[in-house]
Order: structure tokens, then C-alpha cells, then sequence
């Protein structure tokens, strides 16, 4: 912990670096003090509280790093007295409220980085006074509002992102004037209207993500000019017309295009092909179909307010029968039954991936050869609309990239299902206890981390604490590159803003409920962590809680810690054992340790108390510093992580 005699240090002191140091506690206001300081580096700590008013004495201050640590509360408005300020670095707190107008008195920043916390307000105005940012990234937070032509003053960024907020309305024609973008990212939002054609002004831009926002009418074909441009994203808005072929088109496969039901082009994007029409045809079926859509609209409305009423009259009656509304929430594009039963191929054998006590999942092809995961929930068990409900409505609004991601949905009286992503490489379960994969020791600690990262978002980073309730290698899904996504929100559970814990009768898997949530049904995010410890030690032992091994007084958790730490090979999993053979014995040493940190991580997690485990915040860093370390000496020795 920083020591209050902290600030007795010489006031001449200008550069305190004291990242990754493992300090907790608050910082002490005397820091205050070292009013020579011109970098405060506190990055990737465990530094808690709100952040005291210690900047006052810091006036030459130049840079700051304080990201990845767990600063609560607003925005500290005592920094924007700090004229020299070039730095600012506040990233993966858990910082919330606006930002304050004050911010524009940092003439001098250069770089601002404010991601992954839970800002909630609009830019104030004077942000964009902001004219010497070369670097911004706002994402990951909760800021809203429109975004104003006065973003055309920053004409010195390099890199923007603005993902994974709720900003809307249209893109400003003035962002063409941001001639040194290299790195655009405004994805996950609610930005709506034309991608301005001034895109194409944007001549040293390298990359651009626009997905999952609400865009309409065509992809400007001057795009195709951008010499540089090496990533383009438009997928999941609400595109239409022909897709430029020239330029990064030319490389860009159909992924980057899914979701946009209204686009055409090339076969090998998997869209439909756009029809050669003559622009006198054109315009005759446009007086035509202007003419029919008039004709039709009356009887089209008489129609709809019919089928409106009957649909209501039979939901309420649904809903007074399971004590649930089984209508959708979300705001995705349906899908019909039909298109499914297509897609499936009738729901055959051959496309099912797998079942559970919930449901059916199969794979299908839809938006021509695109895969999806198709979960058709069985409607003959009694929590199956609840199930869905929980999931559409979780899955609705969380956006992580470890998360598995809804893209459609279909439901009606008697059949509800969800589109979901398809992970071809199966779930982690499969995956580990496979005759025909062997995950190596790198390959594990990557699921672990990408594991731990979305359960931290969950906790931490959403704007109500969301708790699993069943985390286990069956929900953990893996990509084509091995990439883990958690899966089956059904039995999650958000916590109440003014409380962490909750209660419930719905009970996870047997070997991975916490002690307190199996005894009397009491849930908080410690119960996600608990699981997440079981999930730890079976990953790298690749022994089920449930293995007949194990009854009475022994479990896997004691299993384990009868060999912990000095026999520790002795409970890996034997293709990992092997592997670690075959490097050097220093390295062994090496790696015999990092093991030890890996199961020491899943011992805290398994606290009996739920007070005394560590938080996903904790573990994701723990876990990450030990990657580091084993990555280096895989990547010195030559030899097969």
C-alpha cells in the first residue's frame, strides 16, 4: 500500500513509474506533494476508491497512467487544472457519471483513454476543444447523445474509438476532414442515416469498423479509392445495394457483410447477386411499385390491425397460461420458421450439434452459405420461455467479444428458438475430453483468460452486475481460433443496482455450484467465481467434479490440493505432462511454477466464504501476468506451447 509518508519524498522528484507492482489501497492525497512530477505511471494495480483530489499539487504533470486498476466514482475534474497534461490514461476502472465540461481546458492533451468504465452522460461541448488528440478511446462505457460536426476539429487523431457505446444519429459529414485517421472504430452503437460519402477524404485510413449499428442505403463506391484501407466492417446494419469491388473489397470475405439483408454482389461473399436492370426498367418498376404500394396500403392496414389484435388476444392468453411474456425484446430482425426448417434441412440429424435440459442446438446455413448455431428451445419443459426470455434479454444488451453474440430470433405460440453464432470448434467440454484434440498448455490458459474476461465484464463492466449461475466447460464455446465465448444465459441472473446479492430456486450443474448457492439458493458474482475455479482446476486436469473418483470427503478442490504445490505435475493432465517433457529442466522449473500461480488463482477462487475469494478483475490479471511469463519462455525455447 502507498504509505501517507509518500509525499515526504523530494519535491523534486519528476518520474514515479510503479505499474504492475501488486499496490492496493487508496492513493494517499500527500502523492499530492511531488509537485515536480511529470509521470505518474500506477497502471495494472490493485488501487482502489475514489480518486482523491491529490492532482491539485501536480500542475506539471504531463503524463498520467492509471488504467487497470478499481477506481470508483466520477470523473476526477481536479485533473483539468493541469494545463501541461498530455497523457491521460484511465482506462479499465470502474469510473462512472459524465464528463465534465471542464475537460476542454486540457489544451495540451494528446492522448485520452477513458475505455471500459461506466461513463454514462454526452460529450459536453467543449470536448471537441480538444484539437491536439492524436489518440482518443472512449469504448466500452455507456455514453450516449449525437455525435456533433464539431468532431471535424480534431484534426490531429490518429486513432478513434468510439465502440460499444449508445451514441446515435447520423455520422457527421465533417468526420472526412480527420485527414490523419488511421483507425476509425465505431461499432456497437446506435448511429443511424447514409455513411457519408466524405469517408472516402480520409486518405491514410487503414481501418474501419461500422458493424452492429442501425446504417442505412449504400456503401459509397469512392471507398474503393482508399489506397490504404486494409479492414472494412459494415456487418449487422441495414445496408442495401451493390458492394464495391475495387480496392479492399476486393479482399474482403462475407463476414464483414452478414447482417445486411439488402446488399448484393460477388458470389463469394455469400449475398445475392444484384440484378442487371436497365435504368429505363428501373424507373417503370419504381412507377409500379409506387402505384401498388398506394393501392395495396389501405388494405394492408386493415390486415395488420386484424392480425394485431388476434396476435395480442392469443399472447394474453399465453402469457396468463406459463406466468411469462413470450414475445421478444430485442431489437434484431426476426426470422421465420420457415426459414429455418430451410436452413436445417428440416432439423435433421446431420445438422444437430448437440441438446440439453433446455433445448436442442443445430447448425444451419442462412444469408446463403453463412453457418449460424440454431438453439431451439423445448417448449415441453416448464422454464423453456422463461430460459429464453433470460437469454434474449441478457444477450440484448451485453456486447463483449468472449460473449457469444444473438443474432436473430423466432417465436410464436409454440416454438421459440434463437440464432446465435457458430463456434466451429465446439465447446470446451467436447474439446478437452476429445480422443482427437489435445489443447496445449498455452492454448488452455488463453480459454482461461478469454473465460475470465467476459465474466469480469459481466461483473464489473455492464451496468448492472450480471451473475452466470452456470459456468462450466459445456457453455464455453470455441472459434475457429480457439477463441472462448461464454454461452446459455437461461438461468443468469442481474443483480439489483442497490444490492449484490439476490436469491433463486434455479440451481447450476452439480461439482460447479458455490457452497451458498446450492445451501439456500444465494447468488452474487463470488458464486461466478467459485465456478470459475472448478472450471480452472478441470481445464488443466482434465478431470470432471462429477468423476466417480471423487465422493464422499474428496472432491476435485481437495484432489488437487493433497499434490499442491511441490507434486503439482502429478495432477496435470497427462498430453500436457508430455509435452513439458520435451523442454529444457530449467524450463521445467519455470513452467512447474507459472502451474503452481495457475492453481493457486483457482485455490482463491474456491474460498469457502464468498467474501473472501477474489474478484474476475483480480483473476484476469493474475492470469494474464502469468501468461506473459510462460508465452516467453515457449517463444526462448522453441518448443511447442
Amino acid at each position: 500500500m502507498f504509505p501517507e509518508s509518500i509525499g515526504n519524498l523530494s519535491s523534486k522528484m519528476k518520474v514515479l513509474p510503479a505499474a504492475n507492482c501488486g499496490i492496493r489501497g487508496s492513493i494517499p492525497i500527500s502523492l499530492g506533494n511531488l509537485s515536480s512530477l511529470i509521470y505518474l505511471g500506477l497502471e495494472n494495480n490493485n488501487i482502489v476508491g475514489n480518486v482523491v483530489p491529490f492532482f491539485i499539487g501536480l500542475q506539471n504533470l504531463e503524463r498520467l497512467y492509471l488504467t487497470g486498476n478499481k477506481l470508483e466514482g466520477p470523473f476526477p475534474a481536479e485533473l483539468c487544472s493541469i494545463q501541461r497534461l498530455g497523457v491521460l490514461h484511465l482506462g479499465e476502472n470502474r469510473l462512472s457519471g459524465s464528463i465534465p465540461s471542464c475537460i476542454g481546458n486540457l489544451t495540451e492533451l494528446r492522448e485520452m483513454s477513458i475505455a471500459a468504465n461506466n461513463f454514462n452522460s454526452n460529450l459536453p461541448s467543449s470536448f471537441w476543444r480538444l484539437i491536439k488528440l492524436d489518440g482518443l478511446n472512449l469504448s466500452k462505457n455507456l455514453l450516449h447523445g449525437f455525435l456533433p460536426s464539431d468532431v471535424g476539429n480534431l484534426k490531429a487523431v490518429n486513432i478513434m474509438d468510439l465502440s460499444f457505446n449508445k451514441f446515435f444519429g447520423e455520422i457527421p459529414n465533417s468526420i472526412g476532414s480527420l485527414q490523419n485517421l488511421v483507425s476509425l472504430d465505431m461499432s456497437r452503437n446506435a448511429f443511424q442515416g447514409p455513411m457519408p460519402n466524405t469517408f472516402s477524404n480520409l486518405i491514410v485510413l487503414e481501418y474501419l469498423d461500422l458493424s452492429s449499428n442501425a446504417l442505412s442505403g449504400m456503401i459509397p463506391k469512392p471507398l474503393e479509392l482508399l489506397r490504404d484501407l486494409k479492414y472494412f466492417n459494415v456487418s449487422f446494419n441495414n445496408l442495401q445495394g451493390e458492394v464495391p469491388k475495387k480496392g479492399v473489397f476486393a479482399n474482403l470475405s462475407c463476414q464483414f457483410f452478414m447482417g445486411n439483408p439488402r446488399l448484393c454482389g460477388a458470389p463469394d461473399l455469400h449475398i445475392p447477386l444484384c440484378p442487371a436492370r436497365s435504368s429505363t426498367t428501373t424507373r417503370k418498376k419504381s412507377l409500379i411499385l409506387g402505384t401498388t404500394v398506394s393501392a395495396a396500403a389501405v388494405f394492408l392496414i386493415l390486415v395488420a390491425l386484424f392480425f394485431t389484435w388476434m396476435i395480442w388476444s392469443r399472447k394474453k392468453h399465453v402469457k396468463s397460461k406459463n406466468g411469462t411474456d413470450s414475445s421478444f425484446r430485442m431489437g434484431h430482425q426476426r426470422i421465420s420458421y420457415y426459414e429455418l426448417l430451410q436452413a436445417t434441412e428440416n432439423f435433421s440429424q446431420s445438422n444437430l450439434v448437440g441438446s440439453g435440459s433446455s433445448g436442442t442446438v443445430y447448425k444451419g446455413k442462412l444469408s446463403g452459405d453463412n453457418v449460424f448455431a440454431i438453439k431451439v428451445f423445448d417448449m415441453q419443459w416448464q422454464g423453456a420461455l422463461k430460459n429464453f426470455d433470460s437469454e434474449c434479454e441478457i444477450l440484448s444488451n451485453v456486447r463483449h467479444r468472449n460473449l457469444v453474440q444473438i443474432v436473430s430470433t423466432c417465436s410464436n405460440m409454440d416454438f421459440v428458438a434463437m440464432v446465435l453464432e457458430y463456434m466451429p470448434n465446439g465447446s470446451l467440454d467436447k474439446m478437452l475430453y476429445s480422443d482427437r484434440n489435445c489443447l496445449s498448455l498455452v492454448e488452455r490458459l488463453n480459454i482461461m483468460i478469454d473465460v475470465a474476461l467476459a465474466v469480469e465484464y459481466l461483473h464489473h463492466d455492464y451496468t448492472v452486475s450480471i451473475v452466470h449461475c452456470d459456468l462450466k466447460p459445456a457453455n464455453v464455446l470455441l472459434d475457429q481460433d480457439l477463441t472462448a465465448h461464454v454461452a446459455d444465459f437461461g438461468i443468469a441472473k442481474m443483480l439489483a443496482q442497490e444490492g449484490n446479492n439476490a436469491q433463486t430456486k434455479t440451481l447450476g450443474t452439480i461439482g460447479y455450484i458455490a457452497p451458498e448457492y446450492g445451501l439456500d439458493g444465494q447468488i452474487s458474482t463470488s458464486s461466478d467465481v467459485y465456478s470459475f475455479g472448478i472450471l480452472l482446476l478441470e481445464t488443466f486436469t482434465r478431470k470432471k467434479p462429477t468423476d466417480d473418483m471423487f465422493g464422499g470427503d474428496l472432491s476435485l478442490h481437495k484432489w488437487v490440493s493433497l499434490s499442491f504445490p511441490d507434486a503439482v505435475i502429478d495432477i496435470l493432465d497427462a498430453d500436457l505432462v508430455s509435452d513439458i517433457a520435451f523442454t529444457s529442466d530449467e524450463n521445467q522449473s519455470r513452467i512447474k511454477q507459472l502451474l503452481v500461480s495457475i492453481i493457486n488463482v483457482a485455490f482463491l477462487c474456491l474460498k469457502e466464504l464468498p467474501e473472501e475469494r477474489i474478484n474476475m478483475r483480480e483473476v484476469v490479471v493474475q492470469l494474464k501476468k502469468i501468461r506473459a511469463e510462460l508465452t516467453k519462455i515457449f517463444s526462448n525455447s522453441h518448443t511447442k506451447p
